[in-house]
């Protein structure tokens, strides 16, 4: 929750990333986005609750023992949670896991093997999403 002082506190179903509060602080500081900020300002939402600020988010997990690599378990694996309610997991190995969210909050169902073409969409959305995630996409400096 972000709270402000000259803002009623509130919720709101729109999905945000723990990196876009960098963006959101310097916003409300009146500080000018620099290159290389991946994050969103958040201060959209905190005016309307309701207002659409992103259709997914992109998780990244990829820090792994080397026993779990000596063990054939993934190094690396992305998730894509959309605004629409599924959730789409993909690891180092191939291996993929889709859940529909709202019916399913516990992911006890798998759905891929059943929807394979929303689980083709969802594979697609992650493509995009890591493109757009690299630095090279950020215009950072590589280095």
């Amino acid at each position: 929750m972000i709270t402000h002082p000259r803002r009623s506190p509130g919720r709101t179903p729109s999905l945000a990333s723990s990196i876009d509060l960098g963006s959101t602080l310097m916003d409300l500081c009146d500080v000018a986005p620099h290159d290389g900020v991946q994050g969103r300002s958040l201060v959209p939402v905190l005016d309307d609750p309701n207002a659409a600020f992103r259709d997914h988010v992109l998780i990244e997990d990829g820090i792994r023992s080397a026993l779990d690599a000596r063990r054939g378990l993934p190094t690396r694996t992305r998730t894509i949670v959309s605004d629409e309610g599924w959730k789409y997991t993909r690891n180092g190995l191939g291996e993929t896991m889709l859940f529909d969210l709202p019916s399913d909050p516990d992911e006890l169902h798998e759905l891929g093997h059943l929807d394979v073409d929303r689980r083709a969409r969802a594979d697609s959305v992650l493509v995009e999403a890591l493109m757009n995630a690299t630095d090279e996409a950020r215009g950072a400096p590589v280095g």
